[in-house]
């Protein structure tokens, strides 16, 4: 922004890519955030995450297969996701608990990851993972639906809500509106007002700190 480094740069390019890497690796880092409070193995879930993430599968965006010659998969991107991790890894939970129940011991460490592994990432390429997205789309197009509709009160409404979507990590959905408006616009409305709520969120800190001295 100031102008000290030119954005062509292959300095500038590290470093930005850097900035980068834990937003696009984000699903993996809420899989394990999720896995640790829902009490099943975080490994497993960034196992099956990282299936869903895998750059292989991501090339392939738009195309779709049939598993097994009847089981219907249709490929995305799900970097920078959040809803697709969590629905995935509350489902792998289940597999997960129901295995340990009926596989005896011995085989445990090699039945257990293998199986929960190999139906949470099919469920969740075929259900889970187009289902999360789904909604964070929705979630995004109602914030653009607000604003468009209601003006300055969609525009508070959105503000409002925005913390809330930073909680969840909705806000990552929001991401695409704002490209495709500085795109075709020229400008963006959604950031002047998540931008509000930040300061908003500030100025709450703030007054926190002063109130408990």
């Amino acid at each position: 922004s100031l102008g000290w480094l030119d954005a062509t740069t292959d300095t500038y390019t590290f470093f930005f890519t850097c900035s980068q890497a834990a937003f696009y690796f984000l699903p993996i880092l809420v899989a394990f955030s999720a896995a640790k409070l829902i009490k099943c193995n975080p490994y497993l879930a960034v196992a099956t995450v990282a299936i869903l993430m895998h750059p292989s599968f991501a090339a392939m965006a738009g195309t779709q297969i049939k598993l097994f010659g009847f089981i219907p998969i249709t490929y995305a991107g799900y970097s920078s996701t959040v809803i697709p991790a969590i629905l995935t890894v509350y489902f792998q939970s289940f597999i997960e608990k129901f295995c340990k129940k009926i596989v005896p011991k011995m085989i445990d460490i090699i039945v257990t990851p293998l199986v929960t592994v190999l139906i949470s990432s099919i469920v969740g390429w075929v259900i889970l993972a187009p289902v999360g997205g789904w909604i964070g789309t929705f979630v995004a197009e109602g914030i653009l639906w607000l604003y468009t509709s209601l003006g300055p009160v969609g525009g508070a409404i959105c503000g409002a809500i925005y913390p809330f979507q930073l909680m969840t990590g909705m806000q990552v959905a929001m991401a695409p509106i704002t490209v495709q408006n500085l795109a075709t616009l020229g400008y963006d409305f959604i950031y002047p007002c998540t931008a509000c709520s930040n300061a908003a969120m500030a100025v709450c800190a703030l007054y926190i700190f002063w109130k408990s001295k």
